[in-house]
């Protein structure tokens, strides 16, 4: 097998898809990248619980949330507002690259198929020449 045909067949995914991908997809992914991590999850949470602490100890006098804390469930939803469609565009851009995925999976198993019958008839003709010869 020459090198040529294995490169023609075998393809990096990772190369291909990242030629194919857009500057809001690549910006998809490093959003659900961060928002995805434990990183934001502490942060999210520290800062959910210090909105509360503070409206609801420290500023008893004059909050600037008080305590149904309607501004911090409108920041919530604005958050979850935004990210989903951010998430759906991440999942849509990997689906892309599962896709190219499987195409090359495909074609490197038909090119291993084709040269394993090469093989085998080769394997066939030597058997031939070797039943002649006794």
């Amino acid at each position: 097998m020459k090198k040529a045909e294995v490169k023609n067949v075998v393809k990096n995914v990772n190369v291909v898809h990242r030629r194919k991908i857009s500057a809001v997809d690549r910006f998809a992914e490093k959003f659900t990248g961060l928002v995805g991590s434990w990183s934001f999850i502490v942060v999210f949470v520290l800062f959910n619980t210090l909105w509360l602490l503070l409206n609801t100890y420290y500023l008893l006098f004059v909050p600037f949330d008080p305590y149904p804390f309607i501004f911090l469930n409108l920041v919530l939803a604005f958050l979850a507002a935004l990210q989903a469609p951010i998430i759906l565009i991440n999942q849509s851009r990997q689906e892309k690259k599962d896709r190219i995925r499987a195409e090359n999976d495909y074609r490197v198993d038909l090119h291993s198929a084709e040269k394993l019958e090469e093989i085998s008839k080769c394997l066939e003709r030597m058997e031939r020449k070797i039943e002649r010869t006794k």
